[in-house]
């Protein structure tokens, strides 16, 4: 007759139940966990939600307060009145804009050789203005120059093909004009604001007269 092992069953019995009992801690370990978190983000939500509200409510005050700022700003910008506008179209008229010979552009040179003159000359191009340095300069010699005697000039007086040309340099009292203009613009950003950019544009602009006046015909 087989001898039963009582010793051995009785162990492995012993041992099913603590497994049995580890796994229900487990279980009940985390539903714990579950709870306690659940728990947590009950209490958490409605704090965080008004957190939140109020955040924004803030923000909203501080939106409100800078654009009446800006409007206080813009409101106390001086206007120009009517006798100023009136002067700036006297002004155009007396430089007969534009420029399509070498003699109006030394009379012209000439006569800004006087201070006024040339203060009055940058009034009427600081009108024109720009949203960038580029399109501000080439504005500028637009309303100054006509594409036709812009080819007469090169900043230099050289050209690439080595043929002699009017140097553009020499009209100091123009030149001061328009980079004072291009300067004066409070829409360009400070690090556009240089002489040596203004003299490149410039520059490019009478490069690329001969190309402009070919596609004008």
């Amino acid at each position: 007759m087989k001898r039963v092992n009582t010793a051995s069953s009785t162990s492995q019995a012993h041992i099913r139940r603590m497994r049995r009992e580890a796994y229900q801690n487990v279980e009940v370990a985390n539903l714990s966990q579950f709870q306690v978190e659940r728990d947590i983000n009950s209490i958490c939500e409605p704090v965080f939600q008004d957190y939140t509200k109020r955040s924004l409510e803030f923000l909203k005050i501080q939106f409100r307060e800078m654009t009446a700022k800006i409007d206080d700003l813009l409101d106390s910008r001086p206007k120009p009145c009517i006798c100023t506008i009136q002067r700036i179209e006297e002004n155009e008229q007396q430089f007969l804009l534009h420029l399509d010979s070498f003699d109006a552009i030394e009379h012209l040179e000439n006569s800004m050789k006087d201070q006024q003159s040339r203060q009055q000359m940058i009034l009427l191009l600081l009108r024109i203005g720009g949203i960038n340095l580029q399109k501000t300069v080439y504005a500028i010699m637009e309303k100054l120059f006509s594409y036709e005697i812009g080819t007469k000039f090169t900043w230099t007086g050289k050209s690439s093909k080595g043929i002699e040309k009017a140097k553009f340099s020499d009209l100091k009292n123009i030149y001061a004009a328009i980079s004072g203009a291009v300067l004066g613009n409070k829409d360009l950003a400070g690090d556009e604001k240089t002489t040596v950019k203004v003299q490149y544009q410039v520059t490019e602009w009478l490069r690329h007269c001969q190309q402009n006046l070919k596609s004008q015909m």
